[in-house]
């Protein structure tokens, strides 16, 4: 056999194929699900990458993703501070907005009280 590649057969089933199997989709597509909450540093990275943009315009998303890393690195503590309390304030409405309370209480649970 010339080659010693792999074979074309398709795999026997339950056999491991070392592929990882694909995700299914949502039955339901309409329900759109709450995104996390962006940190300090996705933050920065809002604000300054249109600046890596103009200055490296055929630069992919991964390199311009380790420009503005190598610029947070070097970042002021005052300045970080500031995107620190930006996702701070991010996180309490995403609390209030997507985790309020009344939204896991169902009627008759034993953990929520009706006041």
């Amino acid at each position: 056999m010339k080659g010693g590649g792999r074979s074309k057969e398709p795999p026997v089933a339950g056999e491991v194929t070392g592929k990882r199997p694909k995700r299914k989709l949502e039955e339901d597509t309409n329900e759109q699900r709450a995104r996390r909450p962006m940190n300090a540093f996705l933050l920065f990275c809002k604000r300054h990458r249109s600046l890596v943009r103009q200055e490296h315009p055929r630069l992919d998303n991964r390199g311009a993703t380790k420009i503005l890393a190598d610029w947070w690195a070097v970042l002021e503590p005052k300045e970080k501070q500031k995107y620190t309390d930006m996702a701070k304030e991010v996180r309490l409405l995403y609390d209030s907005e997507v985790h309020d309370i009344s939204t896991f209480c169902s009627a008759g649970s034993k953990w929520c009280t009706s006041e």
